[in-house]
């Protein structure tokens, strides 16, 4: 079974949640979304609370090896996207049943 999130699984769940049109909710989520994805790009970093942090990190250019070939390759600088749980969020996905 697919448990994945997506934009449309979320907006149909806050619309039958809410008992709101889903298209109007499927906009909103959207739009967070892309606020979201436009901060990131301009390298700012954004925490919601009881969830997490998305930061933005500068990788350095560094040589690497290719297992597969056995030759040095050269990585460029680059930027990488990190979350960070919130401590609330751990606990409760390593809480024992």
């Amino acid at each position: 079974m697919n448990n994945n999130l997506n934009i449309k699984k979320i907006s149909e769940i806050i619309a039958k949640k809410e008992n709101l049109p889903e298209r109007d909710i499927r906009r909103y989520v959207e739009d967070i979304v892309s606020f979201l994805s436009d901060s990131l790009i301009k390298g700012d970093s954004f925490e919601i609370r009881g969830f997490g942090t998305f930061k933005v990190k500068e990788r350095k250019a560094r040589w690497a090896r290719d297992i597969h070939k056995n030759k040095e390759i050269f990585v460029p600088s680059h930027k990488s996207l990190t979350f960070i749980p919130a401590l609330s969020l751990k606990r409760l996905l390593n809480k024992r049943i």
